[in-house]
Parts: structure tokens; sequence; C-alpha cells
């Protein structure tokens, strides 16, 4: 939720739910476990922020491309992640099992790096509050990893799932404190209607790497037969005349 402002209600989605294994036990992860989790990890309500549905709905999508139909093992699950930010992390930790706080007996792995690759080994969230100060649609960046094989997948965030002044207002209002009310405004109404479009979009309006599925053309009707069975029903037809007429 936006510092200093109210966001409005999130929309009711359903994204489904993330489905692995941890040892012999099946997990269902859906949004609502993510944004319990998150609350739990900053003190506050069950939220799912911007960035929570982010990295969820790019899970889903890196995970279903390395996976297919199998149900992958937590401890085989990698997730590096270009953006520095609580709901993106708390996220990552809860699908690769990572996390504080959490029950997990066989954990995958998680790692946060800046752009320039260095790695952010403090994941408390006044250090990632401070790492996220220059956050661009560019930290939207994301790779899935099927441990065992090394196979990878990437994920990143079209910039045009972002308001052109939207990072420059958020850096404002919860970095800096620096923002005014009408921006506060701004940004509040902003930030809720990129959360609604996190939520409400296709996978290919949202990432960069998904192609819009192809429409299965329409069939033609077949001309050529259609005429065919007409001249035949004809000719019965003549032919059932002109033996009544007998």
């Amino acid at each position: 939720m936006p510092d200093g402002s109210v966001a409005s209600e999130a929309p009711e989605v359903d994204l489904g739910a993330i489905t692995i294994l941890d040892g012999d036990e099946e997990i269902e992860i859906s949004l609502d476990d993510v944004a319990e989790y998150h609350g739990l990890m900053t003190n506050s309500e069950p939220d799912a922020c911007t960035c929570c549905i982010c990295m969820f709905r790019a899970a889903k999508v890196g995970l279903g491309e390395l996976y297919g139909d199998e149900i992958p093992e937590r401890s085989d699950i990698g997730i590096t992640s270009y953006l520095p930010s609580p709901g993106a992390v708390h996220t990552a930790m809860l699908i690769t099992g990572t996390g504080p706080k959490l029950e997990c007996g066989n954990p995958g792995q998680f790692r946060l790096l800046y752009l320039n690759e260095t790695e952010i080994e403090d994941l408390s969230n006044p250090n990632l509050k401070s790492a996220s100060a220059d956050n661009s649609a560019e930290n939207y960046h994301f790779i899935f990893t099927r441990l065992s094989t090394g196979e990878s997948v990437e994920i990143s965030v079209s910039g045009e799932m972002f308001p052109s002044d939207y990072f420059e207002l958020r850096k404002k209002v919860q970095i800096e404190m620096t923002a005014t009310e009408d921006e506060k405004n701004l940004f509040s109404s902003e930030w809720s209607g990129t959360r609604n479009k996190f939520l409400e979009s296709q996978d290919w309006e949202i990432y960069n790497e998904i192609d819009e599925p192809e429409e299965e053309p329409e069939e033609e009707p077949d001309v050529a037969g259609g005429a065919a069975f007409l001249a035949f029903l004809i000719c019965m037809l003549v032919v059932f005349a002109v033996f009544a007429r007998r």
C-alpha cells in the first residue's frame, strides 16, 4: 500500500494457485497465501501489493515453462530477482521455502541482485526499502531455474504496465518523503491502477517473453461439398418424380 495515502479496494480475481511438492507433501500456494505471508513479514494486515502479484504471476508463468504438467519439487526451484521490494522478496521466499517463519523441509534457492549483478544479502524490510530507491521497470526482471537440470527461463515486465511518472512519484512518496498531498493522492491512484492491471491483464500483456496465443482460424463453409449434395438431392427428386408418374 502506498505510504501516506489509502489505496482503493482490489478487484476480485482468481489467479489460481502454484502447486509444488515439499518432500511428500503437495502444497498449493495462492495469492491469498502470499498476502498472508507478506503481512506476517511486515507486521501488517494481509495484503497483496503490486510486487507480490507481479512475482506470483511471473512464477506461475516461469514454472509452467520449466515443468509443464509436472509438479515441481520445492527443492528444485531457483528464483533470481532484480526487484528489491518486500512484496516480491516475500513472495519468492514463500514459493522457494527460503524465508523466515516458514516450516519447510526442502527449500529451494532465492537470490536478490542489483541490476549490476551484485547480490543483496540483507533482506530485511528497511534494507529492501533503501535498496529500492531507484527502482524502475527494468528491475521487474526474474529468472526461474530448474536446479536439477540448470534450465532457466527469464521473465520481465513490459514498461507499459506503469504510468510514465510512476517511479518518480514512488520515490518522492515512499523513499524521500517529500511528496505534496497532490502527489500522494496521484501516486495512490496510479498505484491502485497499476496493481489492478497486474491482477486483470493477460500474461502476454504483462510479460515481454509471453506471446499472445494465436486465434483458431474459423472454418470456411464447404461450398463444393454443399453444392454436390444439393445436385444429388435434385437428381433424386427428379428420379422420384419420374417414377411417381408411371
